[in-house]
């Protein structure tokens, strides 16, 4: 079996993510857009759960395999992103007939 350094892999997207999200706030605060208190933690919970869920495919040391190739921490970061997009979609949606309703 081909072995890949997920360590490795791992901290680059974890940079990448940082660049993204610090890009994403300052790119706000430039707009005037403000974003919702708690939607960076949320983008953040995305992005590390997508970023995860890839890693694990290249990962030689799982031993919980549900079927074929997906383990048992795939379906842990689906279930996470899936609730971070509910919450997200909810607060977005939350605050955007606040922000409607106030004008």
């Amino acid at each position: 079996a081909v072995r890949y350094p997920t360590q490795f892999l791992s901290a680059g997207a974890d940079l990448l993510i940082f660049v993204i999200l610090l890009g994403l706030e300052r790119w706000s605060a430039r707009r005037s857009l403000p974003l919702f208190p708690g939607a960076l933690f949320l983008i953040y919970l995305l992005l590390y759960a997508a970023k995860r869920f890839a890693i694990e495919f290249l990962r030689a040391d799982t031993v919980l395999r549900l079927d074929g190739a997906l383990t048992l921490t795939h379906l842990f970061y689906v279930i996470l992103f899936l609730l971070a997009l509910v919450v997200f979609m909810y607060r977005a949606h939350a605050v955007g007939a606040a922000q409607t309703t106030a004008a």
